[in-house]
């Protein structure tokens, strides 16, 4: 440390005197280049972070669905919100899922309220991540899943309108 300080001052002493403006603006203007170039790159991983959350809650849903579809021969609806999903059949509670931090979900069941002798065969889930920008569709007809724009921050109100058939309409295919 004392033989930096000595350099530093035999150079001041000499008459050197460090770095000219000009290469400090030089300086200035690549780290505010790569700063322009890296910052959108860095929002746009953060929103598709959130978007995959979504996805992977949608998809552990359908697994909970098919499984209660498989014990109860009848697909149970799921309140909207965040936080727990109970899945409610034949009047009772059959099954939580937590979902990931700021996702809401949605599952709507062609049946209102299944029973053992009202049963739902068909089921469509809608979710969101507030701070993602697709809203998430899927349904038990297809593997597949779809997807809308929308507007990062808000909050799914209320499950995508579905056709008489429970078809996710108008999305695009993950």
């Amino acid at each position: 440390m004392f033989k930096a300080m000595h350099q530093l001052r035999t150079k001041i002493s000499k008459g050197e005197r460090g770095f000219t403006l000009v290469e400090l603006l030089i300086v200035v203007a690549i780290i505010g280049i790569l700063a322009a170039i890296a910052i959108p790159q860095f929002a746009a991983y953060r929103t598709r972070s959130y978007n995959a959350a979504a996805v992977s809650d949608m998809r552990n849903v359908r697994t909970v669905e098919e499984s209660l579809f498989a014990d109860n021969s009848s697909y149970a609806p799921a309140a909207l919100g965040t936080g727990n999903l109970l899945f409610i059949f034949d009047g009772g509670n059959v099954s939580t899922f937590s979902v990931s931090k700021n996702v809401y979900m949605g599952v709507l069941t062609l049946a209102a309220a299944p029973t053992a002798t009202v049963v739902a065969t068909t089921y469509t889930i809608t979710d969101k991540n507030t701070a993602g920008d697709r809203k998430i569709c899927g349904e038990a007809e297809q593997t597949a899943m779809y997807w809308y724009t929308d507007t990062i921050g808000t909050v799914l109100a209320a499950a995508m309108a579905a056709t008489a058939g429970n078809d996710c309409v108008g999305g695009t295919s993950l």
